[in-house]
Order: structure tokens, then C-alpha cells, then sequence
């Protein structure tokens, strides 16, 4: 027969080891352990054996078994052992030592230590914070047993894995082999030691947020100059004690980090460290548009074994772009004297630019279309890079024409350009109107200019041919349109007029025009011609 037996099953011959397990044996088979509490026997082996069903008897000594509250723990757990010593003999254990000492790492718990059953007693050894256990003097009545408990701290330092260890009676009677190590019931296995696994996962998790502006210059909004906070959470995430915990962030000009506790850190699982730190924001950041950048938190755990965390915070800023362009009339040269804006005056604008947003403004520059007007004279080379708040001044020169004066104004549109950082345009366009002096003026002279004197009189007589000159002057500073010359003397001839009747005259021009008239027997009798052209 191989494999477990059932309670019907036979031996040959039956006995205790020195530990109290219940053996038998089958001629020629093999050897059985038999559970007491079951009556199942489970094959342990089939050396050692003869065909007489001859079996021995062992003398029969305590049983110690240990086990632990829990299989898996992490580390800084705190987990409970138990020991069972029973005494199945009938008589008095003589004072019995007991001794365990934990793996590195484990520290028993002080005043943790409970001992329940018949009549136990002995003297218990300072084992608070230290990793044996001893007992000395320990007596177990006959047939009796106690249950002793007691807590061990797992350190935050253990690594992964399984670790095992056996509890000790010792002073034993030689006979029963003087020591007599715990026994992990849980498994078939005899005088095997107690196992506990431990997953020791170390890990660190880092936030970084923007906590507020200082907002220096009030205006309720990011910009160039305001001072800015970020906070830094470092969080030891895992099962293990970390250490070198630090809080590293590249970004250029980030002021000195403030953390609680200091840089370098120890962080116990679940445990914190909270830094700050203030930075300046600059131009480049609202050209750009945001800040972005990460930072890192890392630590080591007892083995060594480096973690990491990185995290990012973003701070998007509004972008203003906008230019302003003025143009103003700042001097007349005023070469004649006049006063006011005339002819052929010399007249210099000036163009202001100005960078009204909160953007870096590129290839700013200023165009005018007027015709006649010179080139621009600009404190800056163009095109212009402009800050915020940034200008220049420019100026150019133009003389009045006569179509100006016409008009009696002058009036165009000036304009200022740019991009911003992402080649976006921005523009702006200013006018400035100039009112020219208009003084419309004509003169008028007619004059007898010849007597053709038909009859030799050497006087105006009747029949003698006169002829008039009449002259026209623009003596105001506008253009006339139109010029014509009328006279209502009866008998005059048509006027021939150079330019033509109709004509345009420019300021100090002239229309000279010409007629005649035969002298009537009428006007001899008056005395007199008179009329008025």
C-alpha cells in the first residue's frame, strides 16, 4: 500500500516518536504517520523495514508547535506567534528551557507576552525591542499544556521574502534528546520551522501644483515679474522605509526648495514630505504661453533599490497681443510767414509706436502711403523688436502742395505692424487730419488799353475804335476754377482771352482778355463811357 490509509487500516506494530507523533508500521509496506485526531495515516516512507512487524517504542517527549496570525505581511507589520507545548507524559516535565530568536529585521514587542494554561511558570528575559525570546524554568504539569503569545514587529527595512525560524525547548531529559525544535503544524512535514513571507514593495509617488501668485503688479492675472509658488508632495507610497528621499526640479530660475521635513529624508510608509519654492515669471514664459516642466522625487529603499516619481505641473497665460500707433502733426516750418499751414510749407509728422500688450511683439514697423512724403527717421533700426510697454519714434517730413491747399486739408492713414512669438499679425493704424488755410481770392482789372482814332482827333469822337484790357489775378492761396469775365456794355465785342474763358487759374495766375468798342453818337453826347466789368 502506498498513499494515505484509511482509520481500518492495520499495523503490525505502532509507536511515538520523541516528538509525539503517532507512527505505525506494515510488514514489508512501510512506515505511517497517523494523525490522532483522524485516524488517517499518510505514508512517510518505505525504508527501514523488516518482515516481523517489529516496531519500537520511543520515549515520549513534549510537543512544541509554532505558528504565525498571518502567512504575508509587508514590512512594519505586526504579527503574533504562537507556541503550544503539550506534555502528554504522565508525570511532570522537569524545568524546561525555551529560547526563540527571530530572523534579522524581527524585534518582539514588549509587554506583548501571554502565557495561559495549567500551572506554567518560569522566568521571562527582556525581550522588548530585541530579537530573542527565553524562558527559563519552565515546568508543564503532566498531561498539560500551555499556550504562550507573543507580538513581533516586522522592520520597514526587511526585503521580500520568506523568512523562517523554529522556537527551542531545551534541558530536556537526555533520553529525549536534551533539545526539541518547534514544529509548523500546518505542514506534514515534522520539526519543520514556521515560515511568514514578506513583500516588501518599495515606491514613491510626487504631485507638484501651483499654489498661488503674488501677483506684484495687481493685476489680477500671470505676468512678466509676478512671483509664483509651487508645492512639492513626496509621498512614500510603498511598503518599506525609504531614505535620501529629495525633491529635484530643473527649472531654470526655481528659487531654493523649503521642505518639511529636510532634504535628505527618511519617510516611513505612508509618511510625507512637502516642499516649496517661488519663481520669477519672465517675458519667454508669456511669449510662450505656459510653463511647463517636471520634477522628480527619489529615495532608497534598505537594499539599495532606487524609486522614482515624476510629476508635471502646467500654467497656461493669457496672451495679449496688441501694438498702438499715433500719428501727430509735429511741426510746420511755415516759410511764409503765414501762420498757418499753406503752400509749399514744410510739415513733420511724428509716428509713436508702442507695445501695449503683454507679448514680445517681432519685425514691428511702420508704413505710410501719403505721396510725397520723405523717409521715415525712426530712434530704432526697423523692423523693431518690442517688450511690453516698449516704443520708438519716428518722423518724416512733407510739403504742402496746391492740391492740399484745394482741399484744404490733409488727410491719410499711417500704419504700425508686427508678430507676435507664434508669427501671429498684429497691427494698428492711426490718421491725422491737417487743415490748410484757404483764402480765395480774384482781382480784376479793366483798362482802356488803345484808340484806333479813325477820325485824327487825338480824342474819343464818335466812330473811333477803342479797345479794353481786361486781367484777371488768383491772389488767394487756392486754385480757381472756371474763371470767366463778363461785361454788360452794349455794342462791346466778344473777348479774347488767353487762357480761354472757363479756365483754371493757380494761385499768382492771370487771364488776360481783350475787346473792343466803336464810340456811339450817344456816348459823345453823355460825355462819357462808363461801365463796369
Amino acid at each position: 500500500l502506498t498513499g494515505d490509509q484509511p482509520t481500518a487500516s492495520t499495523f503490525g506494530a505502532m509507536w511515538f516518536d520523541a516528538r509525539g507523533a503517532l507512527f505505525g508500521y506494515q510488514n514489508n509496506l512501510g512506515i505511517y504517520r497517523i494523525d490522532v485526531n483522524t485516524f488517517v495515516s499518510k505514508y512517510v516512507s518505505s525504508a527501514a523495514h523488516v518482515s516481523t512487524n517489529d516496531g519500537a517504542g520511543c520515549a515520549y517527549a513534549p510537543i512544541l508547535e509554532k505558528t504565525v496570525s498571518q502567512e504575508q505581511v509587508i514590512p512594519g507589520a505586526v504579527v503574533r506567534y504562537q507556541f503550544v507545548i503539550v506534555n502528554g507524559f504522565r508525570r511532570s516535565v522537569m524545568p524546561l528551557g525555551f529560547t526563540d530568536t527571530l530572523p534579522a529585521g524581527f524585534t518582539y514587542v514588549d509587554n506583548t507576552l501571554t502565557i495561559q494554561g495549567a500551572s506554567a511558570n518560569g522566568v521571562v528575559n527582556a525581550y522588548g525591542g530585541s530579537d530573542t525570546l527565553t524562558i527559563s524554568g519552565l515546568q508543564i504539569p503532566a498531561a498539560g499544556a500551555i499556550t504562550m503569545q507573543v507580538d513581533v514587529q516586522v522592520s520597514f527595512d526587511v526585503s521580500s521574502g520568506i523568512y523562517r525560524n523554529q522556537a527551542y525547548l531545551t534541558d530536556l531529559y537526555p533520553s529525549l534528546g536534551g533539545t526539541l525544535p518547534s514544529d509548523w503544524p500546518v505542514s506534514t512535514e515534522a520539526g519543520d520551522p514556521t515560515p511568514l513571507k514578506v513583500v516588501a514593495q518599495a515606491d514613491i509617488t510626487l504631485t507638484k501644483r501651483f499654489l498661488h501668485n503674488q501677483d506684484e503688479d495687481g493685476n489680477g492675472a500671470l505676468s512678466a515679474g509676478d512671483t509664483i509658488r509651487y508645492e512639492f508632495v513626496g509621498a512614500n507610497s510603498g511598503a518599506v522605509r525609504l531614505r535620501n528621499v529629495q525633491i529635484v526640479d530643473p527649472l531654470p530660475n526655481l528659487g531654493p526648495l523649503s521642505c518639511t521635513p529636510l532634504q535628505p529624508a527618511i519617510l516611513l510608509p505612508g509618511e510625507q514630505i512637502r516642499c516649496l519654492a517661488d519663481y520669477v515669471i519672465t517675458q519667454d514664459d508669456i511669449n510662450r504661453g505656459h510653463i511647463d516642466n517636471m520634477a522628480q522625487a527619489v529615495g532608497t529603499d534598505a537594499a539599495s533599490v532606487t524609486v522614482n516619481d515624476s510629476a508635471a505641473a502646467s500654467i497656461v497665460m493669457a496672451q495679449q497681443p496688441s501694438i498702438a500707433l499715433a500719428k501727430t502733426l509735429a511741426h510746420n516750418a511755415d516759410e511764409d510767414g503765414s501762420g498757418t499751414v499753406t503752400l509749399a510749407d514744410t510739415l513733420t509728422y511724428q509716428f509713436n509706436v508702442i507695445n501695449n500688450g503683454n507679448v514680445t511683439l517681432f519685425d514691428v514697423d511702420v508704413t505710410d502711403p501719403l505721396p510725397g512724403l520723405g523717409a521715415l527717421n525712426c530712434n530704432t533700426a526697423l523692423p523693431a523688436t518690442l517688450a511690453p510697454n516698449g516704443a520708438f519714434t519716428c518722423t518724416a517730413q512733407y510739403v504742402v502742395t496746391l492740391d492740399d491747399v484745394d482741399m484744404g486739408e490733409i488727410e491719410n492713414s499711417a500704419t504700425a505692424t508686427g508678430t507676435d512669438a507664434a508669427s501671429n499679425p498684429i497691427s494698428d493704424s492711426d490718421s491725422h487730419l491737417v487743415v490748410s488755410s484757404a483764402d480765395p481770392s480774384v482781382e480784376l482789372t479793366k483798362t482802356l488799353l488803345s484808340n484806333a482814332d479813325e477820325d485824327g482827333s487825338h480824342s474819343v469822337s464818335v466812330g473811333d475804335l477803342l479797345t479794353y484790357q481786361f486781367v484777371v489775378n488768383n491772389d488767394g492761396n487756392v486754385s480757381l476754377q472756371n474763371v470767366i469775365i463778363t461785361d454788360p456794355l452794349a455794342g462791346l465785342s466778344a473777348l479774347a482771352c488767353a487762357p480761354g474763358l472757363g479756365a483754371d487759374l493757380a494761385p499768382n495766375a492771370q487771364m488776360v482778355c481783350t475787346a473792343t468798342y466803336r464810340v456811339t453818337q450817344a456816348d459823345v453826347d453823355k460825355g462819357k463811357i462808363n461801365n463796369q466789368a
